[in-house]
């Protein structure tokens, strides 16, 4: 089951810079062009667990989702990502 992503924290200190999010992605998109499924989520809920306040794994989250025929979970991941997004919009 893919995981919900947590609301960000401000008073959290720690958090892995961008370009560490954007070397996981990288590396979770090949897994994912080859179908490799359960590794592509569990990189992108790494990035979840480590940078919670970045929302850029949801959108890949989504569509393995919806590729494995967890519709309802496709549509909650897109949703939370829009409100995230929001969130972050408002708050800057």
């Amino acid at each position: 089951m893919i995981h919900q992503i947590k609301q960000p924290n401000p008073q959290q200190q720690s958090f892995s810079p961008s370009t560490d999010v954007e070397a996981k992605l990288q590396q979770a998109i090949p897994l994912h062009q080859a179908d490799q499924f359960q590794q592509t989520k569990q990189r992108c809920q790494q990035i979840q667990r480590d940078c919670p306040q970045d929302a850029e794994a949801i959108p890949l989250l989504s569509v393995i989702a919806y590729q494995v025929g967890e519709n309802q979970i496709a549509t909650g991941l897109i949703t939370q990502a829009t409100e995230f997004n929001q969130y972050m919009f408002l708050t800057v």
